[in-house]
């Protein structure tokens, strides 16, 4: 269990990859299944979801092109939410 309370997080493209998958094809997936939407560009997971500490926010700072500086807030997933996306979709996971 400690290895669910680790403080490491994974993009979406990171966990895809382990499934053999693009990110695009698991956001896809994660939003069909109705665990995740997509609000002013930034994925957001359901009520249901959000409380079982599977996500977190990471913000970037970036510079436009005219060079004002910009914040972009996007969804990393937990070691818990990367555990529930693999025993969700990948059998051979499940206990």
């Amino acid at each position: 269990d400690s290895v669910l309370e680790s403080i490491s997080c994974y993009t979406t493209t990171q966990i895809a990859k382990e499934m053999g998958m693009t990110g695009c094809e698991l956001n896809f997936l994660l939003r069909t299944l109705g665990i995740q939407y997509r609000q002013s560009g930034q994925y957001m997971l359901y009520a249901d979801y959000a409380r079982q500490g599977l996500a977190k926010n990471r913000n970037f700072e970036y510079h436009t092109p005219e060079g004002d500086l910009k914040t972009r807030t996007y969804l990393v997933w937990t070691e818990r939410g990367r555990d529930f996306i693999h025993r969700l979709l990948n059998p051979k996971y499940a206990s």
